[in-house]
């Protein structure tokens, strides 16, 4: 089921369907029965856009497993929010802490954190 679920992805990359392509792509899909199919999604946004487009998903995934019973569900999920570091005194502050002695190097040679 996952080969053919990434070859319909590639399709929609191929087909310029980039806002289905990066949901239906975030998340491996589970399958919980042989005929119930599991979508994570981030948003019920995200879940509203892939129904819209779930006529062609089904007839897909349907012709290609040679199930026609195939249905999907969705799942929300909340995605770990990454700590971007933007500043130059962020970024320096987390190597400090992952390592301490940089600081000691950063006075030893007087260096300013701001270029």
């Amino acid at each position: 089921m996952l080969e053919i679920w990434n070859k319909y992805i590639q399709i929609l990359k191929s087909t310029d369907k980039i806002n289905l392509f990066t949901i239906l792509n975030n998340f491996a899909p589970k399958l919980i029965s042989p005929v119930l199919i599991e979508i994570s999604v981030e948003s019920k946004t995200q879940e509203q856009f892939v129904v819209q487009e779930s006529v062609e998903l089904m007839n897909y995934l349907r012709n290609q497993l040679n199930n026609f019973a195939v249905d999907i569900t969705f799942k929300l999920v909340e995605r770990k929010i990454e700590n971007r570091l933007y500043g130059n005194r962020e970024k320096y502050d987390y190597l400090v802490n992952k390592n301490p002695k940089l600081d000691d190097l950063r006075k030893r040679f007087n260096l300013d954190i701001n270029p």
